[in-house]
């Protein structure tokens, strides 16, 4: 196992009508192996280099990269969060919810690895994509990307339907419990759960 004990994930992912699933699943299905930990490198801050192939600039890095030897087995976004914050600490457990802050590589690896889980789709991809991406001119003009935007919609929906087999995890996200507005760690009723969210693709 990956990880030697019965942690496991609470996994999101989208069934065939895109509405979100959850279920409970292993870090060997987290991380995409079931070696020890102590035969993995944990890379952080770092490229996850097979996605350089797909982009014509420099990907940089992303939270967590994992290779056994010189194979990069999976890269992973991290967020770790604490709850209750300061508006939330009056209410109602069940009310609690955490900040989820996504940044320009987040998306960026979203995107990559979306490709490269479907990639072997291509001819795919392009019949579903072309007749509404070629007739765009200007992908950073605001007025004409709101004008495509249902038949973007439309596409992405129809591809990530079709292809909802191929996701895979993608952003890690630790949630611990605090002692209401005190950032330390409720350590005698901390949850220590691990939401993970999946990429479709």
């Amino acid at each position: 196992m990956a990880i030697h004990t019965n942690t496991s994930a609470v996994y999101l992912c989208t069934n065939q009508e895109l509405q979100v699933e959850a279920r409970e699943e292993g870090f060997d299905f987290i991380f995409g192996t079931d070696v020890a930990n102590n035969e993995l490198s944990f890379l952080f801050e770092s490229k996850f280099e097979p996605y350089q192939e797909y982009s014509r600039t420099d990907i940089k890095g992303i939270d967590l990269v994992l290779k056994l030897g010189d194979s990069f087995i999976r890269a992973l976004e991290v967020k770790l969060t604490v709850i209750p914050d300061n508006t939330t600490a009056n209410d109602r457990e069940s009310d609690w919810g955490t900040e989820l802050v996504i940044r320009p590589a987040s998306t960026s690896y979203a995107a990559l690895g979306i490709f490269d889980s479907i990639k072997p789709f291509r001819a795919r991809l392009k019949e579903i994509l072309e007749p509404t991406c070629s007739t765009i001119q200007h992908w950073d003009n605001t007025v004409e990307m709101l004008s495509k935007r249902e038949e973007i919609i439309g596409c992405l929906n129809k591809i990530f339907t079709e292809l909802k087999d191929y996701q895979k995890p993608f952003l890690l996200h630790p949630i611990w419990k605090t002692l209401g507005k005190s950032p330390i760690i409720d350590k005698g009723n901390a949850y220590d759960i691990f939401g993970v969210s999946g990429i479709s693709g």
